[in-house]
């Protein structure tokens, strides 16, 4: 199959992309064709199954909670076997738009709003981002991960894949911005699915808290390193002691996954 474009084309698909194609910092590349990311995959038609059939994915990690999969389930009828992974959890975003909403126009609290989030994701879903490295090491790939939109807690795996492989930090902050160009927030807020997905929050938000979620600013995720820094001590040391990738297991990444 022919590789090199970076958003995959799928009709029903929400920021579903190739991580491949990154340069490291020693000029090697990721391989295309290994790792996907993307948003809820529930709406992929007939042509997009064949699609996703095609790529030959061996394993979906699903970073979604039980309410999300229940009301946009991803179904693999018909396809070839695959393992998907996904945890029983539930999230309430009532205390966050709460607080959103009492910041009302004030900017520079809603952005360190922001980065809570953010830096509360990479403690929160360190076991799930865990279980990718898991498979990742153990070449269970063509591998793809996904939340609801693709932006948030994947946007955080794909960066922290990306850093494990030694890209760039320029492209890592590339990758994770992309997502602003590709998702559709007004479409996501009206479907019908919408209020049991999280997104309908977003119409509760004054227009700077609502304006300022749905950007893929490199700052929020910055926020989140700086987080790893800040608790763990070094970008080394959490991949170590909290996803358990030790210098062997970064090694086996590199030497499946770059060219």
């Amino acid at each position: 199959m022919q590789h090199g474009n970076r958003v995959v084309s799928m009709s029903g698909g929400r920021n579903f992309r190739d991580l491949g194609g990154y340069e490291t910092a020693d000029g090697k590349r990721v391989k295309w064709g290994r790792i996907y990311r993307s948003g809820a995959l529930s709406a992929l038609t007939g042509s997009d199954y064949r699609h996703f059939d095609a790529l030959g994915i061996k394993v979906v990690v699903d970073l979604r909670s039980t309410r999300e999969r229940q009301v946009e389930p991803f179904r693999n009828s018909g396809l070839r076997p695959v393992l998907i992974r996904s945890w029983e959890y539930e999230t309430d975003g009532r205390e966050i738009a709460r607080r959103l909403i009492d910041l009302g126009g004030d900017v520079p609290g809603i952005r360190e709003a922001i980065f809570d989030i953010y830096r509360d994701l990479i403690w929160r879903f360190a076991e799930r981002y865990r279980e990718i490295f898991t498979h990742l090491v153990a070449e269970d790939t063509p591998l793809i991960f996904n939340c609801a939109a693709g932006k948030d807690r994947t946007g955080i795996a794909a960066a922290l894949i990306l850093t494990a492989l030694g890209v760039r930090q320029s492209a890592v902050l590339e990758d994770y911005s992309l997502t602003e160009r590709l998702l559709d927030f007004t479409a996501l807020m009206a479907d019908g699915n919408s209020h049991a997905t999280g997104f309908s929050m977003l119409h509760k938000l004054p227009d700077p808290a609502r304006s300022l979620l749905q950007r893929s600013d490199p700052a929020y995720l910055e926020a989140a390193f700086q987080a790893i820094d800040d608790r763990a001590g070094s970008m080394e040391r959490f991949f170590s002691n909290y996803l358990g990738l030790d210098e062997s297991g970064i090694a086996k990444l590199r030497n499946h996954l770059l060219e």
